[in-house]
């Protein structure tokens, strides 16, 4: 009776905060084992003291930002998007993978994350890997792509943004040469691919990058204080 007890103290606790109640769901079952104990996370339920959280990106930037967080963060993404892997390292998150692994793999990842290391699976080192060759765009260069992707001309993106339309023509300029294009619209491309503007940021709704690395730099101070003396991901800055 007393081996029982002790494992089970010594069993992972895991809760579920995916936006997607189906992935919440079938996250929950690929997890399902007797080293694992799971929980699936209700609406407006708060997080008790449990060792891992696995979130997708928004709710865990959310989570990363608050004052009494403690456990350790694993993001779990259903497609690869660059500001918000940037966003999530730099806020602190203990670990960020693809939506397209097997259980066995995930459970793996759970218990490396729970240990305390961190983890980036293949996909995700490699994008940000990718990424970091390119020269980053300032926030102003930024604000001229988001409207650039959507189409708008010039003489519009500088009446939204109270510039001249020739310093519009710099931005455009610089953004082409750091993103390496030739044109517009391969601008407009890769900067969906990359996730430099979020897809549903283009109508309504979502948050652009600007906006992700600001929730990302409100969580940073709140990440060093309770997690003091682990490595963290300065080098992705």
């Amino acid at each position: 009776m007393k081996k029982d007890q002790s494992s089970f103290c010594q069993r992972i606790r895991v809760s579920i905060h995916h936006a997607e109640p189906l992935l919440a769901l079938g996250l929950a079952a690929a997890l399902e084992d007797s080293s694992i104990e799971v929980t699936l996370a209700g609406n407006g339920s708060q997080p008790g003291g449990d060792e891992v959280l696995i979130c997708d990106p928004e709710r865990g930037l959310t989570l990363l930002g608050e004052a009494s967080r403690r456990a350790r963060i694993l993001i779990v993404a259903v497609t690869l998007n660059e500001a918000e892997i940037q966003a999530a390292l730099k806020a602190g998150a203990h670990g960020y993978v693809l939506l397209n692994g097997g259980p066995s793999q995930l459970k793996e990842v759970v218990s490396t994350v729970a240990r305390g290391s961190r983890y980036l699976c293949p996909l995700v080192a490699n994008h940000l890997a990718t990424s970091l060759s390119y020269l980053a765009l300032t926030d102003r260069e930024l604000d001229v792509l988001r409207l650039l992707v959507r189409g708008k001309p010039n003489k519009a993106i500088g009446n939204s943004l109270a510039i001249s339309t020739g310093t519009v023509k710099t931005h455009v300029k610089s953004i082409m040469g750091k993103l390496r294009v030739q044109s517009r619209t391969e601008a407009a491309s890769l900067a969906l691919e990359r996730g430099l503007v979020c897809r549903s940021g283009i109508g309504s709704g979502g948050y652009s990058a600007p906006k992700l690395l600001q929730m990302a730099s409100a969580a940073i101070p709140t990440h060093r204080d309770a997690a003091a003396g682990r490595p963290s991901y300065d080098q992705f800055r």
